[in-house]
């Protein structure tokens, strides 16, 4: 007999890969099933609706990453070392799960975000937004736009995966 939890959790984990390589429009539920060796029916009882699962595996991806923020304590620490912090971790969190800049990629292009919206994404981007204007505050940073320096940031640190996908660098954690 499965485990619920378990079973779930390996329908998400194949969902992610599916979706990452395909967007909603074009991933198949048949594909995850078979990946899982569980029916459609199954992942559909779990699920209700492939839009379902989609929104899932979004959620579990924020879910991970506000509980990643607070987690840290980062509000705790000066804000250059905070924002180091942050940018070692969002490397190597996009380092361990490598389907997911692709996942976010997939949803600005096919859905315009509407899904992802739906997940409250937004407090960890206004959370780094913080950092950087506290630390504006304390005279750490120079006079900066927070909203559009945090869009690079959280770039950069997508962006040096896909180049290590390509093998133009090794190790980006190392090199910061």
């Amino acid at each position: 007999m499965r485990d619920r939890e378990a079973t779930k959790a390996e329908i998400l984990d194949a969902a992610e890969e599916e979706f990452a390589k395909y967007g909603l429009a074009g991933a198949k539920i048949d594909a995850i099933a078979a990946r899982t060796g569980v029916t459609k029916a199954m992942i559909y009882y779990y699920f209700k609706s492939k839009e379902v699962l989609y929104q899932e595996v979004f959620q579990r991806l924020v879910s991970e990453l506000n509980q990643m923020i607070q987690q840290s304590h980062l509000e705790q620490l000066s804000a250059e070392v905070a924002l180091k912090m942050v940018i070692r971790s969002a490397i190597a969190y996009e380092a361990a799960h490598p389907y997911r800049g692709r996942l976010w990629f997939h949803e600005a292009i096919q859905n315009q975000g509407k899904y992802g919206e739906l997940t409250g994404w937004q407090n960890s981007f206004v959370f780094l937004m913080g950092i950087l204007e506290r630390g504006i505050a304390e005279g750490s940073f120079r006079q900066i736009d927070p909203f559009l320096t945090t869009i690079n940031i959280l770039g950069i640190c997508v962006f040096i995966l896909m180049l290590r996908k390509i093998s133009v660098i090794s190790n980006p954690i190392d090199n910061f």
